[in-house]
This record gives structure tokens, sequence and C-alpha cells, in this order.
């Protein structure tokens, strides 16, 4: 029964799957070499924590998951390398080209303006009234995997990197 319970929470909090493909066409795929290990960003790191998100009282370390999942998404596709792109460049580019409104992001595309070869594909949204099943969800994910999509999912207001 708590099984239960804690699936149809996870399932009602499961507000958003936002699907990133990456150019393949013009991307060799190869794995994340760098300084650092991109897989410990964390939103709240000294290095970018307190940047604010647009003319917003919201920064990094509150409010930036999103834009540290996209970062992650970047670097882990092979898209970009972690020694050229971290949370702090894309918020400081996101904030650049004014792609915050009250701290939230305007467009998951603004990412092509700093990384050409990731492109948004399509969002997909579960209706909290009416919850998907926990097979409809996985086989929405594992079609999106094969497809070579990388995705990040919003789950009880978190976003994190599938």
């Amino acid at each position: 029964m708590q099984k239960k319970v804690i699936f149809k929470s996870f399932l009602s909090f499961l507000l958003m799957i936002l699907i990133v493909l990456c150019n393949f066409t013009s991307l060799e795929l190869r794995p994340a070499y760098a300084t650092e290990d991109y897989r410990t960003w964390r939103q709240y790191d000294t290095r970018w924590g307190t940047i604010h998100l647009g003319d917003s009282t919201d920064t990094m370390a509150k409010y930036g998951c999103a834009i540290t999942a996209l970062a992650m998404l970047c670097v882990r596709s092979g898209a970009a390398t972690a020694d050229k792109l971290n949370p702090g460049t894309v918020v400081n580019y996101c904030n650049s080209i004014n792609g915050f409104s009250n701290g939230a992001l305007m467009s998951w595309s603004f990412i092509t303006g700093l990384v050409p070869t990731v492109k948004f594909v399509d969002s997909v949204y579960y209706d909290t009234g009416n919850v998907p099943t926990k097979e409809k969800v996985l086989a929405d994910i594992k079609n999106a995997n094969s497809k070579g999509y990388y995705m990040l999912c919003n789950v009880g207001g978190h976003f994190v990197l599938i």
C-alpha cells in the first residue's frame, strides 16, 4: 500500500518531461573528459550559487536546478566540455539574453545560442488530475531514450537529468 502511495505521489508531482535532442549529424559521440566531473555539479556551488536568475531575487542556489541539469546535459551529451561550460556559464548566458522572467526560464530553446548542437525537441506534460500509469511513464521515457534524446524531468518542482 505504501509503495502505491509513493508511486502516486511521484507521478502527481511529475509535471513535465523536457526532451532535448543533440544534433547527432554534426556531433561525434564521445565520453566527456574534463578537469572536473560534471556529475558532481550542484546548483548551490559557491562558483555560481549567488548568481541571480535575471532581475529577480532568486539565485542559482535556491532555484537553479533546471540550469544545472541543462548544463550537465550539454556536457553528458558531448556537445560541450566541463572546462568550457558549467551552470555558471549557462546562467550568465541566459541573463545576457534576458532569458528569465521573474526568475523562470522564458524558453528552453535559448541553449542553442550557447551550444548550437543541443536542440529543444518537445515537452510532455502529465495532468496531475489524470495521472498516467507507471508503465505509461516508463514507456514514454524508454521511447525518448531509444531515439537518442536526453531528458530533463521536473519531479516535484525539482529538475533532474535522466
